[in-house]
């Protein structure tokens, strides 16, 4: 696949959301497996704050109706009791007269519990009053006593208990009416500090849910990561010439990210919207099916309008995506390759076309944007519009004398609250369109399956060995691509000096990477002492090849650890033999910190002979059977190249070598020279033997004066 080829596939934007996304994310069930608990964790901090914070609503009307405003009707107990009055009294709505005989009084509570027929029937029948009271028993000095006697009208005994109508509150003496009223008094602080007990253990479990939500997130992320690292290190190369580094990173960072929100706006945290909507509904119904039935009218619009934004959302984010991968690759490029882009004066072009990639994500970010802001201020207009209407239409059943006041203001707190979950709900659903965006491009990479057959029992390599042969090998790139190496046979021996030459194109690299197992061959047999290579335990055959290659690649770390890649079992002083042993040890010397200088990216403040002297001692500290030479002192001044050449020379004793060079004044040493054209092998020998040949080895060495 070209590089093209996986870049469209990367811009790919394929169907909307559907259930196959969750067949996608049961395939990521195992990074759950160490933060299950966790996430149970999470879950009931969840659970526990959404029903935290729909009670304080509740907690409201049992203030109002309770200890502020609680009033109701007269209730005339002496004649038999209808069905209805005897469930309101079982029920503990009805405030009792403490004396045999004496009328009773519903509370505000009760009001919810009668229709507006049940209630007009009982005041015809003379079972209630028309009017509402303010009952209590208690009298704090004697004092309403006193102002029953004197003003009957204002305040009247029934039985053990003094009642006001509610019209009349307001006239009572204010240090009478604090006092007769303390009891109200003391049950509003209880149920304050029950509102407040809540409010404060909802943030705490909200924070609590926050803090192990992010936790698991990060861990699944790190799990995914070194997941999909893996997992790359196990794929052939074939499967990177399809692909652009920068997008493979974006993949490994930003898509990762992105299913790192999945995580924190997980099952945990939807269940927890979907059980706050669940508990508003029910109990709004059990307050008042007709404002209830208001408040959840605009509930199927909403829901067809969150369709709709969602499949708009997922194109968007997958556009998004793709952009962001473009940039990444972009800035890849331009930081890998700044010093050609400034040699040839490309920074004006390289700038432009910067800019238009950029221009694209802005315009995709802005896509996103109106999105999100077109349907977030839908769902607040809703809920305004709801709000509105609760308070009008309870309003008037307040003053109709059909509702408590207290039940008005729990709703008015429930129609906030009762959008509040499916603009959540939405914005999450946001969130999950990136994730499962991010999540197909990750499960396109687990997905892949482009590696090397592995032997079900691989073979050891002989050792000591170093002997291979190609046996009419055919190979080519790509499976439409045309052929680079053509029925090509040759034989190495053991300790032998061979050396590859030809124009470029010729296949000389290519060689190398079939040796090295980078790719195998389309037909053909490659062996090594006589064991096929595709039955040998690639580790280990790697492990006895030593490359040198034309760009050597140093990390960004000491020379220590750019000589000891990982091997911690070396030692200093043996990389430091190892340096001596080719003649790096003494331009390192130079250096302001010795062994201990930090290269920076890519060692560029070396020279290129340098990078190749230190490439020599790596492959030096392997004691490789097979030394291979990839152009490696193309790029050096002749007092570089000899050093270099010292440095094989030393790496060549007792070891089977493969030289690949242009410079035929390197290679005339060989015991053998394979000369190669467009893939054949056209002619074999050594230095002075393919001379006399005056062939296609001849003309090479009459260009560079050595014949």
């Amino acid at each position: 696949m070209s590089a093209d080829s996986g870049a469209a596939r990367d811009d790919e934007i394929r169907r909307p959301f559907q259930a196959g996304d969750l067949a996608l994310l049961w395939r990521l069930r195992h990074l759950a497996r160490g933060t299950r608990r966790l996430m149970a964790l999470g879950a009931l901090f969840v659970l526990g704050a959404a029903l935290a914070g729909v009670a304080l609503p509740y907690v409201t009307s049992l203030v109002i109706d309770d200890y502020i405003v609680p009033v109701g009707h007269r209730l005339e107990l002496s004649a038999p009791l209808p069905p209805v009055l005897k469930t309101l009294l079982e029920d503990g709505e009805i405030i009792k007269n403490p004396e045999p005989g004496g009328p009773a009084f519903l509370t505000p509570r009760a009001l919810e519990k009668l229709g507006e027929r049940e209630r007009e029937a009982l005041i015809q029948a003379g079972f209630l009053s028309r009017e509402r009271f303010y009952a209590r028993p208690g009298d704090p000095e004697g004092r309403l006593a006193a102002l029953a006697a004197s003003r009957p009208d204002l305040v009247s005994r029934q039985g053990g208990l003094y009642a006001v109508e509610e019209k009349n509150l307001a006239a009572l003496p204010e240090t009478l009416l604090a006092a007769w009223r303390a009891a109200d008094l003391s049950g509003l602080a209880r149920l304050a500090l029950l509102f407040a007990g809540l409010m404060f253990l909802g943030y705490g479990l909200e924070f609590g849910q926050r803090v192990v939500l992010e936790v698991v997130a990060q861990r699944q992320a790190l799990a995914l990561r070194q997941e999909l690292l893996t997992h790359l290190f196990s794929l052939s190369q074939s499967f990177f010439d399809g692909r652009l580094t920068g997008r493979l990173t974006s993949r490994l960072t930003n898509d990762v990210n992105n299913l790192s929100s999945l995580a924190k706006n997980s099952v945990a945290t939807v269940g927890g919207d979907l059980v706050s909507l669940a508990v508003i509904i029910v109990v709004m119904f059990s307050l008042s099916p007709k404002l209830a039935g208001l408040t959840v009218a605009f509930t199927p619009l909403t829901i067809i309008l969150a369709s709709y934004f969602s499949r708009l959302s997922r194109a968007v984010q997958r556009d998004l995506r793709a952009r962001l991968a473009a940039i990444n690759q972009t800035f890849s490029e331009t930081l890998g390759g700044i010093l050609v882009i400034q040699a040839f004066r490309r920074e004006k072009l390289n700038t432009e076309i910067f800019q238009g990639i950029n221009h694209e994500y802005y315009l995709a970010g802005m896509r996103q944007t109106r999105i999100h802001a077109l349907f977030v201020p839908l769902i607040d207009v809703f809920a305004s519009v709801i709000l509105a209407l609760v308070i009008w239409f309870g309003g008037g059943e307040v003053l109709a004398g059909d509702l408590s006041l207290g039940v008005v203001a729990a709703f008015i707190g429930y129609a906030r609250r009762f959008f509040q979950p499916i603009q959540d709900l939405a914005e999450k659903l946001n969130i999950f369109q990136s994730a499962f965006a991010s999540l197909e491009r990750l499960t396109d990479i687990l997905d892949q399956d482009e590696r090397l057959e592995e032997p079900a029992n691989p073979l050891v390599p002989v050792r000591p060995g170093g002997a291979l042969a190609f046996e009419g090998v055919n190979f080519r790139y790509r499976p439409d691509g045309p052929l680079v190496l053509t029925d090509l046979s040759f034989t190495i021996k053991q300790g032998e000096a061979v050396a590859l030459v030809g124009q470029t194109g010729s296949g000389k690299s290519s060689i190398i990477n079939l040796i090295q197992r980078s790719y195998d061959p389309e037909s053909g047999r490659i062996t090594f002492d006589g064991q096929p290579l595709k039955e040998l335990d690639l580790t280990l055959h790697r492990a006895r090849l030593g490359l040198v290659t034309q760009d050597v690649y140093l990390y960004a770390d000491t020379v220590l650890d750019n000589l000891r890649l990982g091997r911690d079992h070396l030692r200093d002083a043996e990389l430091e033999a190892a340096c001596q042993a080719v003649g790096a040890d003494h331009f390192i010397k130079r250096l302001p910190r010795g062994y201990e200088e930090p290269l920076g990216a890519g060692g560029r403040h070396l020279s290129a002979g340098e990078r190749q002297l230190l490439a020599c001692a790596r492959a030096f500290l392997e004691t490789p059977e097979i030394i291979i030479l990839d152009e490696a002192t193309a790029a050096v001044d002749s007092e570089t190249e000899q050093l270099i050449e010292k440095a094989c020379r030393t790496l060549f004793a007792g070891r089977t070598s493969i030289t690949i060079a242009h410079r035929l004044s390197t290679i005339r040493q060989a015991d053998r020279i394979l000369v190669l054209n467009r893939g054949r092998l056209i002619e074999e020998g050594g230095h002075r033997e393919l001379l006399a040949l005056k062939g296609a080895y001849y003309r090479l060495a009459l260009l560079q004066g050595l014949a």
